[in-house]
């Protein structure tokens, strides 16, 4: 009877260790799973702020242009700052294209899951689209 209740002591044990393992693995995942998340929401935030530097860049290029009462400012003039805000477009597609790939891998089970990348992304994006 005795031996029956060591026996009983033990499986309470390892069932008690067990899930405090589990738990911890998913505490550890569930930490992970927001650092991804914030990292995802803070590229969002940056790529609208780029978004909205880079159309003002151009409508402010659009309004010079157009506005201008003796026709004396060419619309060639203003191409290096539409360049600029066209490349600052491109970047931020490509912050959405990286938190976008970030909250799919969380979709894709624990296996996938990396930590985000302290420069967002942008060296795995590069090896990813170079030829």
């Amino acid at each position: 009877m005795v031996e029956a209740k060591d026996h009983e002591a033990d499986g309470a044990d390892q069932r008690d260790t067990s899930l405090a393992k589990r738990e911890a693995g998913l505490a550890a995942r569930l930490e992970t799973v927001e650092r991804i998340l914030d990292a995802a929401k803070e590229r969002d935030i940056e790529a609208d702020a780029r978004d909205q530097v880079s159309v003002e860049r151009d409508h402010a290029a659009d309004l010079k242009a157009f506005t201008s009462p003796d026709g004396s400012h060419a619309y060639g003039v203003d191409l290096p700052a539409r360049r600029h805000a066209a490349m600052d477009r491109r970047d931020a597609k490509g912050d959405r294209t990286s938190a976008a790939d970030d909250r799919a891998a969380l979709a894709e089970g624990p296996d996938d899951l990396e930590e985000p990348e302290k420069d967002g992304g942008d060296k795995k994006r590069a090896q990813e689209h170079s030829p």
